[in-house]
């Protein structure tokens, strides 16, 4: 095992923020469940991002020379917990790979020094549950609204996604300190359907910005990626 980074207070990585002193994870501002052996396994790795970290190692790291348990069972059962916490997959791993017989390793770009600061200064965007019209139906709106929301917040630049269908409408967005809001509406078709997007300042109301992206469902997954990108470098810009 090679020389561990400089401990800093807070590392980010992708849409997910941990913070060493606390031991607390974030996603996109909001807390993730998870305390204990599976945080001490990802700090462990924050620590070496890019090498390898042996079964052994963490071994030693979760539980004491005295200590007697099954430890294959119980190491593979936290890294499952923490797998699961980040919606990673040992199949096609985005931040934990398994190296057959060595051990683990953190693969995901990581920054440290995110201070608390810095996180609030993030631009807020809530994103309304997108709206049915002309057949599409209830469940297909709310997974490209859910779809929508995971693509924003695994951008490379930082915004912060307040996203919930407890916020009706964009004036309720004032109440909860945000700069925009992204609301749109999805027209289906058996050959081809389209999404339209509107992006709200909540200072003065105004639509900054709107787009119409035409797709067929075998394209849909990069149409809403796209919609993802747009958002996020029209919330960038209009914020520089």
């Amino acid at each position: 095992m090679g020389t561990p980074a400089p401990l800093q207070s807070r590392v980010r990585f992708r849409s997910f923020t941990l913070d060493r002193s606390t031991s607390e994870l974030r996603r996109s501002g909001i807390r993730v469940k998870l305390h204990g052996q599976p945080i001490a396994i990802l700090k462990m790795l924050l620590d070496h991002p890019g090498q390898i970290i042996s079964r052994e190692s963490l071994r030693h790291v979760l539980w004491a020379e005295n200590t007697f348990v099954e430890f294959d069972h119980g190491l593979n059962s936290n890294i499952n917990r923490l797998r699961s916490a980040l919606g990673d997959c040992a199949g096609a791993p985005r931040f934990i790979e398994t190296v057959p017989g060595l051990g683990y390793r953190f693969i995901a770009p990581i920054s440290s020094d995110v201070c608390a600061t810095a996180e609030r200064e993030l631009p807020r965007l809530i994103v309304l549950p997108f709206t049915c019209m002309a057949g599409a139906f209830g469940n297909f709106a709310e997974a490209i609204t859910a779809q929508i929301i995971v693509a924003l917040a695994e951008m490379p630049r930082g915004i912060s996604i307040v996203s919930s269908a407890s916020w009706p409408n964009r004036h309720t967005a004032r109440l909860v300190h945000t700069n925009y809001v992204l609301a749109g509406a999805i027209f289906r078709d058996p050959l081809v359907s389209r999404i339209c997007v509107q992006l709200i300042r909540t200072s003065d109301s105004c639509c900054i910005w709107g787009g119409n992206y035409v797709h067929c469902d075998a394209n849909l997954f990069s149409t809403l990626n796209q919609i993802a990108m747009d958002v996020s470098a029209q919330v960038l810009r209009s914020t520089a």
